[in-house]
């Protein structure tokens, strides 16, 4: 055989790449007792603990779905109300109309309760994590 050929050339390349991670293995299989002892080590968590953090969480997930319910009704009713309501329109001295406070207040009193909705859904985003 050659030894200086494709075959010895590519058998070297690839005992290179894996030959360390066998050996790596071998190690972990002789420690292998000592490591499971560290390894496998927990303190169990107390059943009372663990339904306490699924309720938080559960209390969590609802609030989470009542603002983002909140969020959504308040985008639609501020999308239904761009539309000028009677009285929100007044006459200009050419024959046109222009929209006077009343709407741009509602508008901004509409955006202010999207804005209030979307902090409320951020704190339960928030709360949510946290209970994590």
């Amino acid at each position: 055989m050659d030894e200086g050929g494709f075959w010895h050339r590519f058998h070297a390349r690839t005992a290179r790449k894996f030959y360390p991670a066998a050996a790596l293995l071998a190690a972990l299989f002789a420690a292998g007792p000592a490591l499971a002892d560290t390894i496998y080590k927990y303190e169990p968590v107390p059943v009372a603990q663990t339904s306490e953090r699924a309720s938080r969480l559960d209390a969590a997930d609802a609030e989470v779905r009542a603002a983002r319910q909140a969020l959504d009704a308040a985008k639609a009713r501020l999308e239904q109300g761009a539309e000028p309501l009677a009285g929100e329109r007044s006459a200009t001295a050419f024959g046109t109309s222009r929209l006077n406070d009343g709407y741009f207040a509602r508008q901004q009193a509409l955006q202010a309760e999207v804005d209030r909705a979307q902090a409320r859904l951020d704190a339960a985003y928030r709360a949510r994590n946290d209970a994590k």
